[in-house]
């Protein structure tokens, strides 16, 4: 009853709880109830492709932090907004979209390149793409712990060196792709 209502009514909340949904995984009890729930979800998204529209549409929320001429905007970037959020949850729509069942970003990458929807050179550079994002990200969180501050998403691009600038750059390339992919 809740999937038919988050469908029939895809406002951001439903959008949210059905991305719990797709990624959730048993830890205890019956298994097969969370697959019967997927499946479900699976079967009754497919006759409604506006739900799967506004649920992917979460990824243009955010600007991906690089300029057109392919700097950064600013010494400070949010890489989770501008980075894996996009990157992630763009994976999560299509795999949604496709039925596949993995929650993992990277199984589902891997998945979506076996069914042929991204071929292997975008697939690599996507697992790659997320993995340099990912790492970017704890880099910055252990150095604002160590300096006694509250860690958040933010990369200060005045730490890195040209070559990890440079990393950074091409991964963000990657994740707007991705977002013109999916739109």
């Amino acid at each position: 009853k809740a999937i038919d209502e988050w469908i029939d009514k895809p406002e951001s909340d439903a959008m949210m709880k059905l991305a719990i949904l797709v990624d959730a995984r048993c830890v205890a009890g019956n298994g097969e109830l969370l697959k019967d729930l997927r499946n479900y979800l699976f079967n009754k998204i497919s006759d409604h492709p506006t739900a799967l529209a506004i649920f992917a549409q979460a990824v243009e929320r955010f600007e991906i932090p690089l300029g057109w001429l392919g700097g950064f905007g600013n010494d400070q970037i949010d890489l989770k907004k501008g980075g894996s959020f996009i990157l992630m949850h763009g994976i999560r729509a299509l795999a949604l979209e496709q039925k596949i069942e993995a929650t993992s970003t990277f199984e589902r990458i891997k998945k979506l390149n076996e069914i042929g929807l991204i071929d292997q050179k975008f697939a690599t550079e996507l697992i790659e793409s997320f993995d340099v994002i990912l790492t970017f990200i704890l880099q910055s969180k252990l150095l604002q712990i160590a300096e006694e501050r509250i860690p958040d998403n933010r990369v200060d691009i005045r730490n890195l060196s040209k070559l990890e600038r440079d990393m950074l750059k091409d991964a963000l390339k990657v994740v707007r792709e991705l977002k013109k992919f999916i739109t």
